[in-house]
């Protein structure tokens, strides 16, 4: 079976150095899915405060397959009022 590696980064890299052997691209979508899911809540409060986190899948051969990218954009609506920055 093929290998692939799950690279993650939210403005720092986390080399997948291991990666994982999969039977079909199916598995690899559902895997680099998994990955983005897990790595979000991971890394949720420099998500929110980044706002990036990007999945990169590789084969072995190191040629990049797919990108997953999630991005945080807060309105101005969700910062809290002047009075509530003070007091968090």
């Amino acid at each position: 079976m093929p290998r692939y590696f799950f690279h993650t980064e939210d403005g720092r890299c986390f080399p997948d150095r291991h990666g994982v052997e999969l039977a079909d691209v199916c598995a690899v979508k559902r895997t680099a899915l998994a990955t983005m899911v897990e790595m979000s809540s991971v890394l949720s409060d420099n998500l929110w405060r980044d706002g990036d986190l990007r999945v990169t899948v590789k084969d072995e051969a190191n040629l990049t397959l797919m990108h997953i990218d999630l991005t945080v954009t807060l309105a101005p609506a969700f910062w809290p009022s002047p009075k509530e920055r003070k007091h968090p």
